[in-house]
């Protein structure tokens, strides 16, 4: 049976699978292992996730960056 585990942490999200009966992290944008914990929501437009969201906010379009997205899942902030 086929079967994944997810770890979606507090700074970066990993994926693991089980390839030739070893455990293996699978790419989760492009080559990279790990994608950052973030969601980007700009003002005019689609929200992006992981390096490209970092990237939207660190080239300084407008809309609201949301990191460590643990931290604030369960409670009002989240809304």
């Amino acid at each position: 049976m086929p079967a994944c585990g997810l770890d979606f942490g507090t700074s970066n999200t990993t994926l693991g699978t089980m390839v030739a009966g070893a455990p293996r992290l699978a790419p989760l944008e492009g080559d990279h292992l790990t994608v950052p914990s973030a969601i980007f929501f700009g003002w005019s437009g689609e929200p992006v996730i992981g390096r490209a969201a970092m990237e939207a906010y660190a080239e300084g379009t407008s809309g609201r960056l949301m990191r460590s997205l643990k931290s604030v899942l369960g409670t009002s902030l989240a809304e």
